[in-house]
């Protein structure tokens, strides 16, 4: 649970968040200072998101959030105040070398944020009081899920390694987002906080193959063999109906696929086969043994 959080602390309805992109008082746009390429300048028709990383200190973390934002479809990328990229970063970002070769290189926040029309912030960092309102924060997984009901460009804005956003940064942000972590060490590495963001806002996008599911029909007919077995293979009496249950309690927590159903079947009916066949067997030697004796 987000330690501060309070149902409602925050209005995430789509009113309160395009009344956000209304109001925003920022200044005019102003040009972007030493921009490795030009970028087409135009609001977003859709939802789409920035990576806005504000004074990064190291090279390995710039590289990993490059290729990290390639694994999850995000590809706008603004560094604040950061050193010159060497090797190491471009060694990070392997398949991201794209979205690191295109990153915009500002000298300010205000800079960086000319376009955006909502600010998220992070922090690792999270409040124990309602009235503290600069650290009152929502969980990835509710940010992610209301934020798709807008459109427009979210900026989401992670801090320096070592003390992360400012006091003046968090309360220029409109929405604030923090990471639940264990208490004894609740402050995550930068590019591990990254990947948990844009994993959740990549949830929604993606199509993941999902099995059909064996039928109640299915089902029972496998249980009802595994009857069958129990009474071929001449299974205690006694022991029958809690075995039976048992087996019944293990289909239900494996929600068996079409499939696996299939695949169950064929294997419980062959038992059957062998135990029968095997039944036959015994019973013809010892009647073959009793008419030698007469």
């Amino acid at each position: 649970m987000v330690v501060g959080h309070r149902e409602g602390a925050w209005d995430l309805s789509v009113d309160t968040l395009q009344a956000v992109k209304r109001t925003r008082s920022r200044p005019l746009p102003v040009a972007r200072e030493e921009v490795t390429k030009d970028r087409e300048e135009k609001a977003p028709a859709s939802l789409e998101f920035s990576v806005v990383l504000v004074q990064p200190r190291f090279q390995g973390n710039i590289g990993l959030i490059a290729r990290l934002m390639k694994n999850f479809g995000v590809s706008d990328l603004r560094l604040v105040d950061a050193p010159k990229l060497g090797s190491q970063a471009w060694k990070r970002a392997m398949h991201g070398r794209d979205v690191l070769a295109a990153a915009g290189l500002f000298k300010t926040l205000d800079g960086a944020l000319h376009d955006i029309d909502y600010i998220v912030g992070t922090s690792g960092i999270s409040s124990r009081h309602d009235k503290k309102h600069l650290r009152n924060f929502v969980r990835p997984a509710d940010f992610a899920r209301r934020i798709r009901r807008i459109t427009g460009r979210v900026g989401l804005l992670f801090g320096r390694e070592n003390y992360g956003l400012s006091v003046e940064e968090l309360a220029s942000c409109d929405l604030l987002v923090h990471i639940p972590a264990s208490p004894t060490y609740p402050v995550l590495n930068i590019s591990h906080a990254v990947a948990i963001i844009l994993y959740e806002l990549f949830q929604p996008k993606s199509r993941v193959h999902v099995p059909k599911k064996a039928s109640g029909f299915e089902k029972e007919v496998v249980n009802r063999r595994f009857s069958e077995l129990l009474a071929a293979i001449d299974y205690t009496p006694h022991k029958r109906a809690n075995t039976e249950i048992m087996f019944r309690r293990i289909l239900g927590r494996a929600v068996l696929s079409e499939w696996e159903f299939f695949t169950l079947m064929g294997v419980i009916s062959k038992a059957i086969q062998k135990a029968a066949g095997s039944g036959q067997g015994a019973a013809g030697g010892q009647r073959a043994a009793g008419s030698g004796q007469r």
